[in-house]
């Protein structure tokens, strides 16, 4: 019965005397056909999807982390050699290894970047990031191992390889128009752009010659004498590196100078000829 028949019932006697009036409450938890269950919120269903989904791809990167090894060992063929070719060093300098290794390196360092969780939590301090760091070098290392089993490997090359080398070949013939066009647009930006840099240079120079003051007045009052220190204590104690670092600043020096040079060599030549070509008449 309902509540307000139960109700009723308790509060009603056959001989009508008065008495005080009970009311018995539901309880909200329990369901019933008044009260249907509430349904769930929003963030709950979103905080379920994102653990389900979080929980998913990590199985599958996982999965693929942990098949790599056995897949490459069957693709690669060292599979089914004898103990006695496997032995030869020159098994593993064919191009049908080197570039398989390099793929399956490049596969585990994305992969691992990937996960939502990794096996080194980045909370911890030091550490945390060095798993992430190893699987970008490792990646890098899969596309060196790659190079030189495409370029120095011995033996026919896996057809996959070759197909994807067509394909890569095709698709720099196919956007070569379109290098072609960036290379002119940056030369005739250059060219425009020249001037008026070399026009807005000495105000430039004048506006950091007005602000240079304060700028060393910030540096002094924030570091003081420390970094001059520091910098004067690494030259007393580690001189090789100073002249090191010293060299590698001249050497980008005079590259940005030699290439700045050959720009505007370019340029002049582009000038020459379109000032020696004849007109049509």
């Amino acid at each position: 019965r309902s509540a307000s028949t139960f109700n009723k019932l308790i509060n009603t006697r056959h001989d009508s005397t008065p008495r005080e009036e009970v009311v018995i409450e539901h309880d909200p938890l329990q369901p019933t056909s008044s009260h249907p269950p509430l349904p769930p919120s929003s963030e709950t269903m979103g905080v379920l999807a994102w653990a389900v989904s979080t929980t998913a791809k990590q199985a599958v990167l996982m999965t693929v982390l942990a098949s790599l090894p056995g897949m490459w060992w069957n693709y690669s063929g060292l599979g089914e050699m004898s103990e006695q070719e496997k032995e030869d060093p020159a098994v593993f300098a064919t191009a049908h290894v080197l570039l398989s290794l390099g793929l399956a390196f490049v596969v585990a360092g994305l992969a691992y970047k990937a996960l939502p969780i990794d096996l080194i939590p980045n909370c911890i301090p030091l550490v945390g990031k060095l798993d992430d760091m190893a699987a970008g070098l490792l990646a890098g290392v899969g596309l060196a191992v790659m190079w030189a089993g495409w370029t120095y490997g011995t033996g026919p090359k896996p057809p996959e390889a070759i197909a994807a080398a067509t394909q890569i070949s095709a698709a720099y013939a196919f956007s070569e128009p379109a290098r072609t066009a960036l290379v002119a647009a940056l030369k005739a930006g250059y060219k425009v752009g020249a001037p008026a840099a070399a026009a807005a240079a000495p105000a430039v120079e004048m506006a950091w010659a007005r602000v240079r003051p304060g700028v060393e007045a910030v540096r002094r009052k924030v570091l003081g004498s420390a970094l001059e220190e520091y910098a004067a204590q690494v030259e007393a104690h580690n001189t090789p590196l100073m002249t090191n670092l010293r060299w590698f600043k001249k050497l980008a020096a005079n590259a940005l100078k030699s290439a700045a040079d050959g720009w505007e060599a370019r340029l002049g030549e582009g000038k020459g000829k379109g000032a020696a070509r004849p007109t049509k008449k």
